[in-house]
């Protein structure tokens, strides 16, 4: 497969192509337990889990590949196509910082903050700090980019130790979780076997991410992990912190030491695992996930 569209779900349309914004009357290519509207609940009932509910998974899966990530408030699709929420654990007025992608020479940390003024009461992020070999970037929901302490302003592609970051504050970009809002600016960080979008969307950030099988190592993090069960049937996701997906518990992702912290439970930043990363053999060279 090619990037950056290498995970492509197709549903709603028939065998010719037809599509119907009715899902009742969808054709299905998802797997069996994911189901014609979504995820299934653990008594079998089919139940969305896109907030935006019937059209939002039509816009989805008819129109485009899915690419991994997460944003909103916060929901993610694993790089095996599992959605599962994860909010964190805050009060009104505090803020925690979690891991999401974890791996020997890459590191993706989130800052949430619980926002009861919002339309959606809930749990947002606004802040993405980056780890790339020793390059330190950080990237605001008010679009403000940080390299190694310098801010950088204007529109331009920077060169990391082990990659490159583009700032683009005039981006065309979309986020699938957030497709009513306009993308004000965008990040993209690529940096060894990961590439990720960061977007500013209305008070928060929400983010694509696309993974190279063949180099990463050892990932790990909320979202990370989810590389380990690409080709396995989707899991069922259940609860506000991944339950039913992730390792342990929501504590072991947040990371006591700041948005470049190393301090949490599944740290594999500076830490290489000996060919410990299980696909190294699949067909799929590239990956991708999101959250909002």
């Amino acid at each position: 497969m090619s990037e950056p569209g290498a995970t492509f779900v197709w549903t709603g349309s028939d065998a010719a192509g037809n599509t119907d914004l009715n899902c009742a009357n969808w054709s299905d290519n998802l797997p069996v337990s994911l189901g014609k509207l979504g995820l299934a609940d653990n008594s079998g009932n089919f139940a969305f889990f896109m907030p935006g509910g019937c059209n939002q998974q039509f816009q989805i899966y008819c129109y485009g590949p899915i690419p991994s990530g997460g944003g909103a408030d916060p929901h993610f699709l694993g790089f095996d196509l599992t959605p599962f929420d994860f909010q964190g654990v805050l009060e009104e007025g505090k803020k925690n910082i979690y891991n999401i992608i974890s791996d020997s020479t890459f590191q993706f940390s989130a800052q949430f903050f619980y926002d009861k003024k919002s339309n959606i009461e809930g749990t947002y992020m606004d802040s993405f700090g980056f780890m790339c070999g020793s390059s330190k970037v950080s990237f605001t929901a008010k679009g403000v980019l940080t390299i190694d302490s310098a801010i950088v302003l204007e529109d331009s592609i920077t060169s990391l130790e082990q990659g490159t970051v583009e700032l683009n504050h005039n981006s065309n970009a979309t986020s699938i979780f957030d497709r009513k809002d306009k993308v004000k600016s965008v990040a993209v960080i690529s940096c060894g076997a990961y590439k990720i979008t960061s977007m500013v969307v209305g008070h928060h950030l929400d983010f694509h991410a696309s993974m190279n099988t063949k180099k990463a190592n050892d990932p790990h993090g909320v979202l990370g992990q989810t590389a380990h069960f690409i080709g396995d049937a989707p899991r069922i996701g259940f609860g506000l912190n991944g339950e039913g997906v992730i390792e342990g518990t929501e504590s072991d992702y947040l990371v006591k030491d700041g948005l470049f912290g190393t301090d949490f439970t599944y740290n594999r930043f500076g830490v290489v695992s000996a060919d410990s990363f299980s696909l190294r053999n699949v067909a799929e060279e590239f990956v991708e996930a999101s959250f909002h």
